[in-house]
């Protein structure tokens, strides 16, 4: 009896697929880890407009502006 292997499975599928799929595979991971990205990096935006932190959160927007204004790098 043959071991099975889910890679060669996996690659022997890719390798028979059709060039648009293959072409889905390429791009939708990097696609994915952008959105990813974009939902998280503006997630405290959305939290803030409601809840507890708020004050927090506008207390940190107003320092991260004004050291932008200073030009202080750090």
């Amino acid at each position: 009896m043959e071991t099975y292997s889910i890679s060669q499975d996996f690659f022997q599928t890719y390798r028979s697929s059709s060039d648009f799929i293959k072409a889905l595979w390429v791009i939708a991971p990097p696609l994915y880890v952008l959105g990813q990205s974009w939902v998280i990096l503006n997630a405290p935006c959305w939290w803030a407009r409601s809840g507890p932190s708020r004050n927090r959160f506008l207390a940190l927007r107003t320092m991260l502006q004004r050291r932008r204004t200073s030009g202080k790098a750090t």
